[in-house]
């Protein structure tokens, strides 16, 4: 009966992955097994080339997909404080349920505290 129960778990969440649902990821353990079979990646929420910490309260685990697309927002935060338009950084998250990985994040820059540039990504 645990056998039986164990392969329509599996079956289920391969079904959900398929169509981007992340709700049944509800523990670490869900993480590492998705980061083991390439499902999911570590994604830094204050990038280290902005000082970033390396540590876990910095990161988000996230399909390799939004790593891109987070990049592409960070890339454009920096020209616009190279240029002396921002002065600030931020990134929120938003969760659905119980879920640990985020159903979406917001990448923002900031002149004198207040949001100039935001962009926001939807994971699922």
């Amino acid at each position: 009966m645990a056998l039986v129960r164990l392969v329509k778990d599996i079956i289920k969440r391969r079904r959900l992955l398929k169509n981007n649902d992340y709700s049944f990821v509800v523990s670490k353990d869900d993480i590492k097994m998705l980061v083991t079979y390439g499902k999911l990646y570590p994604l830094y929420l204050m990038p280290l080339r902005f000082n970033g910490e390396d540590s876990e309260k910095n990161k988000v685990y996230v399909p390799k997909a939004i790593i891109e697309l987070k990049d592409r927002a960070d890339n454009m935060i920096e020209d616009l404080i190279k240029k002396g338009q921002l002065t600030g950084y931020s990134c929120n998250l938003d969760y659905k349920g119980k879920s640990m990985v985020p159903s979406s994040l917001t990448v923002i820059g900031k002149k004198d505290k207040e949001e100039v540039f935001s962009e926001k990504i939807n994971i699922w």
